[in-house]
């Protein structure tokens, strides 16, 4: 089944998709959902999702030249993705924002504590964890908090699918300090008129969470709205519940955190210890000069 999929930003996790996902959503040429669209990643491809998108697509109705776009930043880790993507939506372009692995572990270390994925406590007491057998059966996604930063690993699965032209690798940095010319890049990567200016531009920093009160908080207020249960027949399009009153519930429980919490609490970003950032900044050393061989990057 080819699906009418024209490009797929695939990621890096934390690395300003969302963002960039914004800019092209406002770009009359281009379309895409509002949310991540995880179908091709387990367990929704093996429920059925793909079937689901193709009619989603279907049912836009794009006037003719409006290219039909996804996004999910864990396609570029997940190691099933891009032969399904290729399978589905050979001639796709694949956009990746890459950013310094160690930072983008700690932005996921507390999201993930936020969405309830990770129990809130001390970054130290993780790290000290991420290797125990009992903490990863009861936190099985906590892996991914390192799996998620080999970028020459993932790219090169992309690369045996895809021809190099159809993959546009950016770097995070850009993106946050020349959006003007990084996002122009993007829209000539995929023909469209590069002189468009979407509103999003400049607003890519999003006020993270730190204090462990705002943080304990929103994981219990998380399954409101998050699904990350890898139940038969799940196939939504999305990752969300979909159920609105569960929705406005947890818009309230965000709203009440960011402008009554958010003000009162200091959410200062805790600094690691030099010791444990450098045992983060050990495990990509080798996969960061294999990313500089294969990128041409320095």
């Amino acid at each position: 089944m080819n699906l009418p999929i024209h490009f797929v930003i695939a990621g890096a996790q934390k690395s300003a998709s969302s963002y960039l996902q914004s800019c092209l959503r406002e770009h009359p040429g281009l379309w895409m959902p509002r949310y991540e669209t995880p179908c091709f990643e387990s367990p929704f491809y093996e429920n059925g999702a793909v079937h689901a998108l193709q009619s989603a697509l279907l049912s836009q109705r794009n006037p003719d030249g409006v290219q039909a776009g996804i996004k999910c930043p864990d396609f570029l880790a997940k190691a099933e993705c891009p032969h399904r993507l290729r399978k589905h939506a050979p001639s796709a372009k694949i956009i990746v924002v890459l950013r310094n692995p160690t930072e983008r572990f700690m932005s996921a270390l507390f999201w993930y504590q936020q969405i309830g994925l990770l129990p809130v406590t001390r970054p130290a007491d993780i790290l000290q964890k991420l290797h125990d057998s009992s903490f990863l059966r009861d936190y099985p996604r906590a892996a991914e908090l390192v799996e998620y930063g080999f970028y020459a690993e993932c790219l090169t699965r992309y690369f045996n699918h895809f021809d190099r032209q159809q993959i546009l690798c950016l770097e995070h940095s850009q993106l946050l300090e020349e959006p003007v010319r990084t996002v122009e890049r993007v829209y000539e990567f995929l023909g469209v008129d590069t002189g468009f200016r979407p509103r999003s531009l400049g607003s890519a920093k999003k006020a993270a969470v730190y204090h462990p009160l705002r943080l304990k908080i929103l994981s219990r207020a998380s399954p409101l709205f998050y699904d990350f249960e890898d139940r038969p027949g799940k196939s939504a399009l999305d990752w969300r519940r979909g159920r609105w009153i569960a929705n406005f519930a947890y818009r309230l429980v965000t709203a009440f955190d960011s402008q009554v919490l958010g003000r009162v609490l200091s959410n200062e970003k805790p600094v690691l210890e030099p010791d444990l950032l450098r045992q983060v900044s050990a495990w990509y050393r080798g996969d960061i000069r294999e990313l500089e061989q294969l990128l041409g990057w320095d």
